[in-house]
């Protein structure tokens, strides 16, 4: 394996060449490749409009398996992209709803008391109970309750405390609980084996640790669970078949 350059590394990322920037946890700096590819897209759309537009759709598809393989997920169907985390919590509590009352699980919860709101108020403001324990008690607490769903960051945003997930995944399987990560404070900085960890969702705010700026995040959803997902949403790009123009039937990607 070719070692890293660190100084070439760093030479990409304009805001470290006069200053050590330590507000990554914040908001991190983006680099020089990425900067250039977001005005290469936006010089498309000055020069040529939409005539790109089918282009853009199949990089689309190539940035889903690209992010499938970066977390180890097993298929790039499993990936879909929000604009932040609280989207994607609110998504993934309304969609795994019907999925717990069908298989007759309580809308339980198990959390910690250190995470960052968006882990939690989303699942409060759609009527789950929320049960808080400090980050470093989770394992344990999550080997003695009854919970359908264990809801964690992969890094607590306020102490740093980095828990581990492949034991608590171990747990959650052991006991039946589905395994939720906050991963905005990890993807990027650590390596995410979603499949190795028994991760059933995860989410990722990419303005952090992966330097991609504001407005994007990544968010994985396990095939076991894809498949009892109710989307709450859908729009013409949903359809199995988005170019039939349909707008009188339901015929919904299981995607």
């Amino acid at each position: 394996m070719t070692a890293i350059n660190w100084e070439n590394e760093r030479g990409l990322y304009p805001a470290a060449s006069a200053q050590t920037y330590l507000l990554t946890a914040a908001v991190g700096p983006i680099s020089s490749p990425v900067h250039k590819t977001y005005q290469l897209h936006y010089q498309s759309l000055l020069q040529s409009g939409d005539i790109n537009w089918m282009e853009n759709v199949e990089m689309l598809g190539l940035v889903r398996e690209a992010s499938a393989g970066f977390i180890n997920a097993s298929e790039a169907r499993e990936i879909a992209f929000t604009p932040n985390t609280s989207m994607a919590m609110n998504f993934l509590a309304m969609g795994i709803a019907g999925y717990l009352d069908r298989s007759a699980k309580p809308r339980k919860i198990l959390s910690c008391q250190e995470e960052f709101p968006s882990s939690t108020i989303p699942w409060l403001h759609h009527k789950y109970e929320v049960v808080q324990v400090p980050a470093h008690q989770l394992e344990v607490e999550a080997e003695r309750g009854d919970y359908s769903l264990l809801i964690t960051s992969a890094v607590q945003f306020g102490t740093g405390y980095r828990q581990n997930l492949r034991t608590l995944g171990e747990i959650c399987q052991a006991r039946g609980t589905k395994l939720i990560v906050n991963a905005t404070q990890a993807l990027g900085a650590f390596p995410i084996d979603v499949q190795g960890s028994g991760i059933s969702a995860l989410t990722a705010s990419c303005h952090k640790w992966m330097c991609c700026g504001y407005g994007l995040s990544l968010l994985y959803l396990e095939n076991e669970l894809l498949e009892q997902f109710d989307s709450p949403l859908a729009g013409w790009l949903s359809m199995k078949n988005p170019l039939a123009m349909n707008n009188r039937q339901l015929d919904l990607k299981a995607e």
